[in-house]
């Protein structure tokens, strides 16, 4: 929060804030997202993964935020440049026991099973925020960001490991209905901060600034799914309802950083329809599959009197996802291939299965 208090500092209620010039990038990344064993034994299973829970890039630059006030002229505030680059990577041990068959209820052949996951989370994170003077020569011109207009500049750093515990059940109802719940708690991450003053700081001798190391608290999950599969099990319908503790983040930051009076971020709630068709006389047998899912709004927002951070901090939109995917599975092994298309990022999905 120090780069957002240098730039808003005395900048009181008024009447409007707008940005005048927002510049952003778009970046195409490749991954290796998921690999996974899984070991049969009887009633247990025993499963080891990789999960790539996050690699993102981003930058972004704000080039004129001006404010309109009721009794002064148009201001405007210092422009902002930022970089960042995040990767979080978990590796899992989950064993899963399949304790009962005797919960048939009279709906006939059924199975409650129990897993229990160990997860080692490894999270990265590299961001700078420059904070730089607008351009001297004229309020509304574009700004060149000139190294000696550079007022001030954040590095915030992740370099962190972490372990958590996980759990889900699974009840197979019947042969056509399933029901699952999980649980999936966030790791707490260590990360550092630290504002340089620049060239056009009030101070330009005092170089640090501020530094601080805190833990931010990634957000829980708990989630419940339900299934069906139809009488010639060509046919599969799921639906998905995932509860998201956003607001781990941001009590994490008021418990670490201070300074976030005025921000909010709210829980989220996903929801996920799946549809999947199977044509069983096809050699090998060829899967389709559509979907759709709702990842709901969660930015920070400032709900304070300050107009500059009510701007720059906005509520943003729920942001609908239409997928697809078609799978070929052979006697040995299996191929999909998925797409998921959104506003503001898409996703092309590979993977195979090997059975032995």
């Amino acid at each position: 929060m120090g780069l957002l208090a240098l730039v808003h500092r005395g900048w009181p209620a008024g009447r409007r804030a707008d940005r005048h010039r927002h510049r952003r990038h778009r970046r195409a990344l490749a991954s290796l997202s998921f690999l996974s064993f899984v070991y049969p034994k009887g009633r247990w299973s025993f499963a080891f993964s990789r999960h790539q829970l996050a690699n993102f890039k981003a930058s972004s630059a704000t080039d004129g935020l001006f404010a309109s006030f009721f009794d002064g002229p148009t201001l405007r505030a210092d422009d902002l440049r930022t970089v960042s680059d995040l990767k979080i990577v978990t590796w899992a041990a989950t064993a899963a026991l399949r304790i009962s068959e005797s919960l048939s209820l009279g709906l006939g052949v059924n199975c409650l099973s129990l897993g229990l996951g160990v997860n080692y989370h490894h999270g990265r994170l590299e961001e700078s925020t420059e904070l730089y003077t607008f351009p001297p020569g004229g309020l509304f011109l574009p700004n060149p960001y000139r190294p000696q207009d550079l007022i001030g500049i954040q590095h915030a750093m992740i370099d962190d490991r972490t372990w958590t515990i996980s759990g889900g059940i699974l009840w197979r109802i019947n042969r056509h209905w399933s029901l699952g719940s999980v649980y999936r708690p966030g790791p707490a991450i260590l990360i550092e901060q630290v504002l340089l003053a620049g060239p056009a700081f009030i101070e330009p001798e005092a170089t640090v600034l501020d530094s601080d190391a805190f833990d931010v608290k990634l957000p829980d999950v708990y989630g419940l799914g339900l299934a069906f599969r139809g009488p010639n099990e060509a046919l599969t319908v799921s639906v998905e309802w995932n509860h998201v503790e956003y607001s781990d983040i941001l009590d994490s930051l008021e418990a670490g950083a201070g300074g976030t009076a005025g921000l909010v971020q709210d829980d989220g709630e996903e929801l996920r329809l799946g549809l999947e068709y199977v044509f069983l006389h096809s050699k090998p047998l060829v899967a389709i599959r559509f979907g759709a899912w709702r990842d709901p709004d969660h930015r920070f927002r400032f709900e304070g009197q300050n107009i500059i951070d009510r701007a720059v901090l906005r509520a943003g939109d729920d942001e609908l996802h239409l997928a697809a995917g078609l799978g070929l599975a052979f006697d040995r092994y299996q191929i999909d291939l998925g797409v998921d298309f959104s506003d503001e990022v898409n996703a092309l999905s590979l993977s195979a299965i090997y059975t032995f």
